[in-house]
């Protein structure tokens, strides 16, 4: 599996716990980060 698609989906996962943990403050700005890209 290719270093980068691993990198993705590492990343993936770090947006998804951010969001859960700041969801209150910044949901919707996670929300938005995650459409934009």
């Amino acid at each position: 599996m290719p270093v980068s698609l691993s990198s993705i989906l590492m990343e993936l996962l770090a947006i998804r716990l951010g969001q859960q943990a700041g969801e209150e403050s910044n949901g919707s700005r996670c929300e938005l980060y995650i459409k934009g890209s």
